[in-house]
This record gives C-alpha cells, structure tokens and sequence, in this order.
C-alpha cells in the first residue's frame, strides 16, 4: 500500500559521478515502471524515475525495484545511495536543493 499526495516528483535512487546526462535500460520503481535517467550538476548526477508523490510501502517488490536500479548503475558507476523512498518534489529541487549544495561533499565521497 502507498499514500498519496499530489503530482509527479523524482524518485531518488543514488548519486554518481556523470557529467553528461544518462538514460538506464531499467524501468524505476512502481507499477507505471517509469525510465530512469539522472539529473546532472556539473560532474554529479542524481539518478532518478518519475514517480508519484508517494510513501512507498517497504514491500519486498518496491525494495527489490530499487535494489535492481542501484546494481545497474554499480555496473558502471560508484554511487552513494540514496534512502528507500525518497520523492523530491521536482528536477529543480534535485539540483537546487541536493546536488548544489552538498556538491562538494558528494564531490569528495566519490
């Protein structure tokens, strides 16, 4: 079971290091199964689906969608991975309010 609110945001799985942006073969998390690609700020990249404005249910299924995104992207990127469930509300959040400004530390871990 999930809860909704309203709207579309941006399903967060990790962050890399990217600088052009990327599209994955693998379709994100929930039943609509919504590409995932990355955001992209400067060299870093959150990589991201679609998603509802959501609280996913910590069901197997949902935690095995994200598992499954996570190991692509470890296919060719180190990552920080980002918490089970986590829905910015839009793009510009992602680089305003994520990779902006913890740029550097995000820079530095990877």
């Amino acid at each position: 079971m999930t809860t909704a609110t309203t709207g579309d945001g941006k399903y967060l799985y990790a962050i890399i290091n990217c600088p052009p942006a990327r599209e994955f073969r693998i379709r994100g998390i929930g039943e609509r199964g919504d590409p995932v690609h990355t955001i992209n700020h400067e060299r870093l990249a959150a990589v991201v689906s679609d998603s509802p404005m959501i609280e996913y249910e910590n069901s197997r299924r949902n935690m095995m969608a994200h598992t499954l995104v996570l190991e692509e992207v470890m296919e060719e990127f180190d990552l920080l991975p980002v918490r089970f469930g986590t829905v910015a509300p839009d793009a510009e959040a992602v680089d305003k309010r994520l990779l902006g400004p913890r740029y550097d530390e995000f820079t530095q871990l990877l």
